[in-house]
């Protein structure tokens, strides 16, 4: 069995690449659809178990990063004839960092990867190109992060004692990483999403964070305006049932709106504040629940991809919805 999928991305073939945290599990999906199914496993090196991370960095490669700091390169090799994965480079962080910094997680962009630190409320860049350590710079106990696909900005959100933090810094083409910026609602918030990574739109205008506030239960969408760094988030309350808790698995940005996705349903939230509930396939109404998600932007559409909480992998098309 394949554990609870935490992270996944299209290959250029339709392929679909799936990584447990869990089980420190790779997989891959062929011909995915909307039926639920379960990847098969790719072999690696024994050596990197445990498995912090496994993200894209560039068209049809990835990385993958251990907790002992060890980080491994992947290619898709195709032709008409065959298709294979191969490891392509490997190598580690410092000790001394690691033994410093303890991994929370790894985000990666085609040129930098952002590492956060356990109790530390730390992160630290990386470079792929030569492996250095850039710069290292302390925000708060981080809970997720992104990075925007051009490499200039990264997103996190985390937490202090008291309340939720969340913000963004811009990184220059030498590595050279900026202030943060707070990203300032309508009041201090401790919200229950920390953990749930910002989203920055296509079109790289503004990045958007889930605040599932831990008071009432409300759901609040904050969009920073990366053009005004002085600009207080534009706060749109999506659901505010304090009866209800609402458990949510990822924020993704498509070209008609966000997509708020739970356990088993996912909404369209557009630009001035009105909330739609996508009709799903009947073959995604099981108790397979979904743990994350990811709109691909690889299509000439828009496709949905959906991990599982049962290791299963599915997809379907926004398209026309």
């Amino acid at each position: 069995m394949f554990g609870l999928v935490r992270s996944l991305f299209r290959l250029s073939r339709g392929d679909v690449i799936a990584f447990s945290r869990k089980t420190s599990q790779l997989g891959v999906v062929a011909n995915c659809n909307d039926l639920p199914t379960l990847p098969s496993e790719i072999p690696y090196d024994a050596s990197l178990v445990p498995l912090v991370a496994c993200r894209e960095f560039e068209r049809d490669s990835f990385v993958i990063i251990s907790l002992s700091g060890k980080v491994a390169y992947f290619s898709y090799e195709s032709s008409e004839e065959h298709a294979q994965l191969v490891q392509t480079s490997i190598w580690s962080f410092p000790p001394d960092f690691v033994a410093d910094h303890p991994i929370q997680d790894v985000v990666s962009s085609s040129k930098w990867l952002f590492v956060s630190s356990i109790h530390v409320g730390s992160c630290s860049l990386f470079s792929h190109a030569d492996h250095n350590m850039l710069c290292t710079i302390t925000i708060a106990d981080f809970a997720s992060m992104a990075v925007s696909s051009d490499d200039r900005l990264m997103a996190f959100a985390g937490h202090t004692e008291m309340w939720s933090s969340y913000g963004y810094l811009s990184v220059d083409p030498s590595g050279n990483l900026s202030s943060i910026t707070k990203v300032r609602g309508s009041r201090a918030h401790r919200s229950e999403t920390d953990h749930i990574p910002p989203a920055f739109d296509p079109a790289g205008h503004a990045v958007s964070f889930v605040v599932q506030d831990a008071d009432d239960n409300s759901v609040s969408l904050w969009s920073a305006n990366l053009h005004d760094r002085s600009a207080k988030a534009t706060v749109l309350r999506v659901f505010e049932e304090a009866e209800t808790v609402y458990d949510i698995k990822a924020l993704c940005h498509s070209t008609r709106g966000i997509l708020l996705v739970l356990s088993n349903q996912i909404y369209r939230i557009t630009i001035d504040g009105h909330v739609t509930q996508i009709t799903l396939p009947p073959s995604l109404h099981t108790e397979s629940a979904f743990s994350c998600a990811v709109v691909d932007t690889y299509t000439d559409g828009e496709m949905v991809l959906i991990g599982h909480a049962d290791g299963k992998v599915s997809q379907f098309d926004l398209t026309n919805l």
